[in-house]
């Protein structure tokens, strides 16, 4: 099920001489909008810097086209904030030696979450059951006669220091991008009441712009009003950093059952990982990778182990072993399949150097393997004997990520 989204967009130029607000919306295919979201964006250029339009404009742009370019397997948060830094170097670089200025709000919706990045002094509001909620923070010096005066804007700084807040979406929620023009003027009673009356997006967004000029704003005005139709699927990089909070199994004994898996054995013991063999309930063999005890409060240690889950269901190939839906899991563990055959290193202990023929067609299946993690910008830090494991089909796979 795909998350489901209606939205708006007005914006007037008003008693100033150009429009230098500008606005974008990214609704991209669906299988782009499973991994990355859509994005919406309002930015306010500063009027008082070389070009407050272009600063503005630009920096949409480049928002919206390197968005989608960024490695999957970065968090939203992570991937907005490394576009937002290089255009914070890019505008100060610009101008002639007058930094290029703008406010920017990016919110991007995924799933069942929303990452929103925020700086300057637009505001992102939350409507939902007839409450409007302000989920940024005017970024504005509060002295006196000072109070529209931005303290934070893509090129103002060496550097960016931008908000960021994630949460949960609802069924029937609305996000509000509004620019200063807008919600300076109108207030927030206001806004509220034209969502209350207006039902109609575009005619909501449109009664904005327009009642805040006639309420006597003297600076361009922009809003854009989006709709959670319906939610979608929880992205699987969401779900799993959410589930750092389980709890180890603990030491598993033979004959133990946890959360259904029947433990037969455990076969390896080292200081990163836990690897037991397990019985689901048709008695198909499945290996278990969990951490030992001692990992327990290491920091990063559960999001690493989770981490190496979410690479290889990315990764689904025969290069790679594949992974349990293991749906009724309480404990921080993953499953994989048991393969018949053994690792590189067990095959040089026990026969010593191997035929060439043999190593050159490990060679090219491990060059393939490489092949695919690079392509979707993934680098594995262990490859080694231990972590290569040859099928008695022939196929070679690769383990352990060093995660």
């Amino acid at each position: 099920m795909s998350l489901q989204l209606s939205f708006a967009q007005a914006s007037a130029t008003g008693p100033r001489a150009e429009n230098q607000d500008a606005l974008r919306l990214v609704t991209p295919a669906p299988e782009l909008a499973a991994s990355k979201g859509y994005l919406f964006a309002l930015a306010d250029g500063v009027s008082q810097c070389a070009d407050g339009g272009l600063a503005a404009r630009a920096s949409l742009q480049a928002l919206a086209l390197d968005y989608y370019a960024t490695p999957a397997t970065w968090s939203v948060a992570q991937a907005l904030d490394r576009l937002l830094l290089a255009q914070n170097r890019w505008l100060r670089a610009q101008g002639s030696g007058q930094p290029l200025l703008t406010t920017l709000s990016a919110l991007v919706l995924r799933g069942r979450r929303f990452t929103l990045a925020h700086v300057g002094d637009c505001r992102v509001y939350r409507w939902h059951a007839g409450h409007l909620q302000c989920l940024s923070e005017d970024h504005v010096w509060d002295q006196p006669g000072m109070q529209h005066v931005l303290k934070r804007a893509l090129g103002l700084d060496q550097h960016l220091l931008v908000d960021y807040l994630e949460g949960e979406l609802q069924p029937d929620e609305c996000f509000l991008l509004l620019s200063d023009g807008v919600w300076a003027s109108l207030g927030d009673q206001h806004i509220q009441a034209v969502l209350r009356e207006q039902p109609d997006l575009q005619l909501a967004v449109d009664t904005l712009v327009a009642s805040a000029h006639l309420n006597g704003s003297q600076d361009n005005a922009s809003a854009l009003l989006v709709k959670v139709e319906q939610l979608g699927t929880a992205n699987l990089g969401d779900t799993l950093a959410q589930l750092q909070q389980w709890p180890l199994p603990g030491p598993l004994r033979e004959g133990q059952v946890i959360d259904g898996w029947l433990t037969e054995q455990l076969l390896s013991h080292s200081r990163q990982s836990l690897l037991y063999r397990v019985r689901d309930g048709q008695g198909q063999t499945w290996l278990l990778k969990t951490l030992p005890g001692a990992r327990e409060q290491e920091p990063k240690a559960a999001q690493g182990l989770l981490l190496e889950e979410w690479f290889l269901r990315r990764v689904a190939g025969r290069h790679f072993p594949e992974l349990h839906a293991a749906s009724q899991r309480q404990h921080l563990y993953y499953v994989m399949r048991e393969y018949p055959g053994q690792t590189l290193a067990t095959l040089l202990a026990e026969h010593g150097p191997l035929p060439l023929p043999q190593w050159l067609e490990m060679a090219r299946q491990l060059l393939q393997a490489v092949g695919v993690l690079h392509r979707r910008n993934l680098l594995h830090r262990d490859i080694k004997p231990d972590n290569l494991h040859l099928g008695s089909d022939g196929q070679l796979r690769l383990l352990d990520f060093g995660l």
